[in-house]
């Protein structure tokens, strides 16, 4: 949930280096993981569902505007952290890294969580090392952002020097 307040102002602190990949990015991004959260029953209703009634939660899975929704969210999740990424990676100002992060690890999660839940469990470490990935690719140009004098800053601080 921090991410949908995070990423809105690393996109307006970036925006202008990362171009129209990066609004593109940022926009589908944004909104994929929008509707994760907001659509994504399973942070909150998912665990009860299945202690109580698990055949309710097997018919709220099967039901068809909730598969499009979902796999909606997962598309536009994946593809927006990669074009981010991609334009994290393009800017002079972010370390590279953090891009790669960014484009690598967001897939990564999303692919390692659908194949653990839908297939195997053997690969939640995936998903795992995606979150960490993602997380620290966001944390690390965050940080490089709010270490980083903005013009303003430095305006500021060359008048209490001149006087």
């Amino acid at each position: 949930m921090l991410v949908l307040l995070g990423l809105p102002g690393f996109y307006a602190a970036q925006h202008g280096g990362m171009g129209r990949l990066g609004l593109v990015g940022f926009l589908t991004a944004f909104s994929g993981t929008y509707l994760i959260a907001v659509t994504g029953n399973f942070g909150f209703l998912a665990p009860v569902l299945a202690k109580q009634s698990p055949a309710a939660l097997d018919s709220i899975n099967q039901y068809s505007p909730v598969v499009i929704i979902n796999g909606l969210a997962a598309i536009l999740f994946m593809i927006g952290y990669v074009l981010f990424g991609v334009a994290m990676i393009r800017t002079s100002t972010l370390p590279r890294w953090s891009g790669v992060l960014v484009a690598v690890g967001a897939p990564a999660h999303l692919l390692g969580f659908g194949i653990a839940q839908l297939v195997t469990t053997a690969v939640w470490p995936i998903a795992i090392l995606g979150s960490v990935c993602l997380g620290a690719g966001l944390g690390w140009a965050g940080y490089r952002l709010w270490q980083t004098p903005t013009a303003s800053d430095v305006v500021a601080s060359e008048r209490t020097t001149a006087l």
